[in-house]
């Protein structure tokens, strides 16, 4: 009996975290088409009302790509609230439903996003909202970029390591100014 009570419960448990990579609900959908790469979109949407959103972005890989971008939460009267997290998933959304499972884990704070090591194919972008507060619109506004995944990725140096740089180069000159003054 409890043998059979443990089988039980892990395999609720077992279903309750596979659910959670599942296929969602959207409640609206837009399609991108073919996202490259290399190639470039944006998305957004805005809400008038309290409740839970689920929009999603579906869009065709041609070959290997990393994606990245971000969202932003626009709320301009301060009088209702809304938080976002992103999510990814494999194929698109047939009857409301995206068609594969989760890429990774949900994104709590999808200012910035990252998807990489992507196959050839059909994605869904799924962009979760939580509107709550007294009245107003509130809403997001967000880019989503590919690049090859063979790219290599840009880099571009922060201010302070080029001060620090520019203070090491600075210390050698002078020690090397000192060294031929002292030399002669």
């Amino acid at each position: 009996m409890k043998t059979k009570f443990t089988t039980v419960l892990f395999s609720v448990l077992a279903l309750g975290f596979a659910s959670s990579a599942m296929a969602v609900t959207c409640t609206s959908t837009s399609s991108f088409g073919n996202l490259g790469p290399p190639d470039t979109d944006t998305f957004g949407a805005s809400f008038s009302s309290n409740g839970s959103y689920t929009n999603c972005y579906t869009f065709q890989l041609a070959s290997t790509a990393t994606a990245f971008g971000g969202a932003l939460e626009i709320d301009s009267a301060f009088l209702r609230g809304i938080d976002l997290e992103a999510a990814l998933y494999s194929g698109t959304v047939t009857g409301g439903h995206t068609t594969g499972g989760r890429i990774g884990a949900v994104d709590t704070s999808p200012s910035d996003f990252s998807f990489g090591n992507l196959s050839a194919g059909w994605y869904s972008l799924a962009i979760f909202s939580d509107v709550s507060g007294l009245y107003g619109t509130v809403g997001f506004r967000g880019s989503i970029t590919t690049s090859g995944a063979g790219a290599p990725p840009v880099s571009v140096a922060e201010p302070g390591a080029l001060a620090l740089m520019g203070l090491g180069l600075a210390a050698l000159g002078f020690l090397l100014r000192r060294r031929l003054v002292a030399g002669k």
